[in-house]
């Protein structure tokens, strides 16, 4: 059975973010290779990844855009859907480049995704899908809040709602 899975901030490739974020690596390629093992360990290839913003850096874009690939190439889930985040890469008019987006099955800056079997008090008894909003941001409202949809953030946590926590 396909199973879907939500991670954020992986930050691949940024020398900072192992003081920034306090994260207990001697490296950036002990993180990055950490990370990688951990979503291969738990995303099958035919699992749905939704990562949720920042997925890697790069000093030109061009470089970010090829490191991608080279990451890409190295998660065996082939269902990488990614919702950009503010260290994505982008064009000077803030589009995200073309060449970044087309390396997953979708890319938006906001997602409105129905997730099967997700239990609420409203779904018992019944398989139905839940409306999960996803964004880089902590929203503090999203579409369907008030009727039961859940929202999932990376960047910015907050208890704003029904969040779904991401990571691996």
């Amino acid at each position: 059975m396909q199973k879907i899975f939500f991670i954020a901030d992986t930050h691949f490739g940024h020398n900072n973010i192992l003081n920034f974020s306090n994260r207990p690596f001697c490296s950036i390629e002990e993180h990055d290779e950490c990370l990688i093992d951990n979503i291969n360990a738990h995303v099958g290839k035919t699992d749905i990844l939704y990562h949720l913003g920042d997925f890697c850096w790069g000093d030109t874009a061009k470089k970010q855009i090829d490191f991608a690939k080279e990451l890409i190439n190295k998660i065996n889930c082939k269902y990488i859907h990614l919702v950009l985040g503010n260290h994505d890469p982008r064009t000077n008019s803030g589009q995200p480049k073309e060449d970044f987006i087309k390396l997953f099955n979708s890319c938006s800056p906001y997602m409105v995704v129905r997730i099967p079997n997700t239990p609420s008090v409203a779904d018992i008894g019944h398989t139905k899908k839940k409306k999960t909003v996803l964004c880089h941001y902590a929203l503090r409202t999203w579409e369907g809040m008030h009727g039961g949809s859940q929202g999932g953030n990376g960047s910015l946590g907050g208890d704003y709602g029904t969040n779904l926590p991401s990571g691996l």
